[in-house]
């Protein structure tokens, strides 16, 4: 998971390991570099919150590695106005799933196996 907010890192972070998931939190496009060196994640989450400078960087890691190229990747917003969030998710650009929804269960459970 990855995050540079620290609050909501963790707090995210914190969610999912009540549920049962591991989760590796960083904070960083280094860190989550870093992170790739170690370990090979079921799913990759991202803050991908407008004006991101990291996303771009955590995607090309993404890329470049080949035991992630066909990871998972769920992007959440955690800052992005509502009013915006509120006019993707009527226009049909995304769907909204909350953290502790029963459906995200069932997406996280299916991309680690």
């Amino acid at each position: 998971m990855v995050d540079n907010d620290a609050e909501t890192l963790s707090t995210g972070a914190s969610l999912l390991q009540e549920k049962g998931f591991p989760v590796c939190p960083v904070n960083t496009a280094e860190a989550f570099a870093e992170a790739l060196k170690r370990i090979s994640p079921g799913v990759i989450i991202i803050n991908t919150y407008a004006g991101s400078p990291i996303t771009g960087r955590i995607m090309h890691e993404i890329n470049v590695h080949d035991h992630c190229r066909y990871t998972p990747v769920i992007c959440y917003f955690a800052d992005e106005g509502i009013y915006l969030l509120k006019r993707k998710i009527e226009d049909g650009r995304m769907e909204y799933q909350s953290i502790r929804s029963e459906k995200m269960d069932t997406v996280l459970q299916a991309a680690l196996g």
